[in-house]
């Protein structure tokens, strides 16, 4: 593929081997919501792909979807590379025991909640790369099984799934284990 439409093949594109566009950049984790303050909120991505890809340019949008709308709430920017097999952690300053090879930028903006268990609303976080127009990833919480509705940034409608939703829910409650 030619995500930057130059003629070259990523990959093999020296502009591109190293961009998020070209790499395997996912989210991996979100920490939205602790028990009583929020002050331990986080985003880590991944790197799953073989080259190192540069963060600088790209951004974190959190979306709010209460409403039955989807409407970006906040925008981080975010900087630095992650290497191959490598995580990326956008932390509050709360967060403890992130793995020290990961790469680290402090979160100075809450994550949107997700509501209350009795009215749950879903929100979204979209990792976005706006220089070339790419939603690179995306995550939805708290949301029903058809997902959130795109986000709508500078006239470009980004969904905010990747793949199809699952309908799976957490029950909160572990089941206990068996013993024999």
């Amino acid at each position: 593929i030619d995500d930057d439409n130059d003629g070259a093949t990523d990959c093999v594109d020296t502009k591109c081997a190293t961009s998020a566009v070209c790499g395997k950049l996912i989210i991996n984790e979100v920490d939205y919501d602790q028990p009583d303050a929020d002050t331990a909120e986080f985003i880590e991505l991944y790197n799953a792909g073989t080259t190192h890809i540069k963060l600088d340019g790209l951004s974190i949008v959190i979306v709010n979807g209460n409403g039955g709308a989807s409407v970006v709430d906040k925008t981080v920017d975010l900087y630095g590379d992650v290497t191959p097999g490598q995580y990326f952690v956008l932390a509050a300053a709360g967060v403890t025991n992130i793995d020290p090879a990961a790469t680290k930028q402090a979160l100075t903006v809450a994550i949107q909640n997700g509501g209350t268990l009795a009215s749950p609303s879903p929100d979204a976080v979209l990792l976005l790369d706006p220089v070339n127009g790419v939603g690179l990833d995306a995550i939805c919480y708290e949301c029903p099984p058809v997902g959130m509705p795109p986000v709508d940034i500078k006239g470009i409608l980004y969904p905010l799934v990747a793949g199809t939703p699952s309908t799976a829910s957490d029950e909160g409650n572990p089941a206990s284990p068996t013993r024999s």
